[in-house]
């Protein structure tokens, strides 16, 4: 139940998580794109 106290660090590292998140959100996009135009050309 210690870990509850640990509010610091994810107050600390909220903006960080937001940025890798859209990184994250773009890569995946971009990846679903390619699989779908992949899938498309080679059925």
């Amino acid at each position: 139940m210690k870990y509850h106290l640990k509010k610091i660090d994810t107050s600390f590292h909220q903006p960080l998580p937001n940025m890798v998140q859209r990184l994250f959100a773009d890569v995946i996009n971009d990846a679903i794109w390619f699989m779908n135009i992949h899938e498309q050309n080679h059925p």
